[in-house]
């Protein structure tokens, strides 16, 4: 069954994204010292490929006079097609920014991946074959392994004052001092950082050599140097110029926060100046893979033309940043709009009421009739003279009023 495991390993200067090649090799060692006559010096500038004698048939073979080991080389390695001629069969996977990461079954590769970085480093060899150890920043031989063995340093009361840890995958620095019972638990200081593929993978150190300035790999320079182990160093975002602050490369400040070096963890010079004046040598300096601290950010300066040839920390007296105030962005005042007069709405016009006055002038109208001409024609008729039928009823008064009513009702 396959698993996906990760190889905290040296780069070897190897980039993120590298694909790579994994087998397993078998070496004959030599009868008369039992060393390994084929290693390969990780120190030396080349790698030759044909060192590695593989063994088909190890049935044979004294197993105190053989040594397996795995070889890991670029799949754009210009010594791929040789290195890997002799062998039927190998794995691929990619660099991550946690390790070599590979999908495999191989369970002596999957029990080495569980194994710390100092062991992993002595099963494991990384092939690149233009990796070149630089020198230039190391003229007086100082660039020593300073890792410790925390369980015994732990018992040392008169520790460092400070305890530093690093995160590699996080690109964080915290520092911290000790509490009342002599743990170093007391946050101090936090920074934002840039460390790369060569950083260490894990492990305590402890601080080393200063500089002012120092030559770095790349031919540049860092502020505030301080060596950690080996060729791996605190100091500034580099510099074009040796003891210039007006030619940083502002395009890598910009990166702070992200991996970016080839190893060395890189600092504003703020935060640099900060360890080189108050971690002593000797100061503690551990690898993890996350912090729980909180990461302060770094301005982009890029865009600032006039100033980004220097750090915006440094405290050097001439750096224009000092000066320098954030414009405000104009804002044109805003006329008041007018609000519209609204126009006045029109009165509705009141629609006529027809007049239901009788016009005087209106008898000679066809249909229409005077009711008061009814009334005098019905004065000229002779009275109904025939007795009433109902002589107990009282007597109307006028029984030609009635007679007009109901000729009213009916028109």
């Amino acid at each position: 069954m396959k698993e996906n495991i990760i190889l905290n390993l040296d780069a070897k200067g190897l980039e993120v994204g590298t694909k790579f090649a994994i087998f397993e090799s078998i070496t004959k060692l030599s009868d008369d010292s039992n060393t390994d006559q084929s290693e390969i010096d990780a120190g030396k500038n080349t790698t030759d490929s044909n060192s590695y004698t593989n063994i088909t048939d190890n049935s044979t073979e004294n197993e105190e006079n053989i040594e397996k080991t795995f070889i890991i080389i670029s799949l754009e390695d210009q010594s791929f097609e040789e290195t890997v001629s002799n062998i039927e069969d190998y794995e691929t996977g990619i660099l991550s920014e946690n390790g070599f990461e590979v999908t495999t079954s191989n369970q002596d590769l999957i029990a080495l991946s569980k194994l710390d970085a100092e062991n992993l480093q002595n099963s494991i060899t990384v092939i690149n074959s233009n990796y070149q150890v630089d020198n230039s920043w190391d003229t007086t031989n100082d660039a020593v392994d300073t890792k410790v063995d925390l369980s015994k340093e732990k018992n040392n009361s008169n520790g460092p004052k400070y305890y530093i840890k690093v995160s590699y995958t996080s690109n964080v620095v915290a520092i911290y001092t000790k509490d009342d019972s002599g743990e170093y638990n007391n946050l101090v200081k936090t920074m934002v950082c840039s460390t790369g593929t060569a950083t260490p993978r894990g492990g305590v150190y402890k601080l080393n050599t200063k500089y002012r300035w120092l030559p770095l790999f790349g031919n540049v320079y860092g502020q505030y140097c301080t060596r950690i182990t080996g060729y791996i160093l605190f100091h500034s975002v580099p510099y074009l110029r040796n003891r210039e602050p007006d030619s940083l490369e502002y395009w890598e400040y910009d990166k702070l926060g992200t991996a970016a070096s080839a190893g060395c963890v890189r600092l504003t010079v703020a935060d640099a100046k900060w360890i080189y004046d108050n971690c002593a040598s000797g100061c503690y300096v551990e690898f993890c893979t996350t912090l729980n601290v909180s990461k302060p950010s770094a301005a982009k300066i890029s865009s600032n033309e006039t100033c980004r040839n220097y750090d915006p920390t440094d405290p050097v007296a001439n750096n224009p940043w000092r000066n320098y105030v954030e414009p405000t962005p104009s804002v044109e005042p805003s006329t008041p709009s007018e609000s519209p007069t609204p126009e006045p709405t029109p009165e509705p016009t009141p629609e006529s009421t027809p007049d239901n006055t009788p016009n005087p002038d209106s008898t000679d109208k066809p249909g229409s009739e005077d009711p008061d001409s009814k009334n005098d024609g019905d004065k000229d008729k002779e009275p109904d003279n025939e007795p009433d039928p109902n002589p107990s009823k009282e007597p109307t008064q006028d029984n030609t009023t009635n007679s007009v009513n109901e000729t009213s009702e009916q028109e």
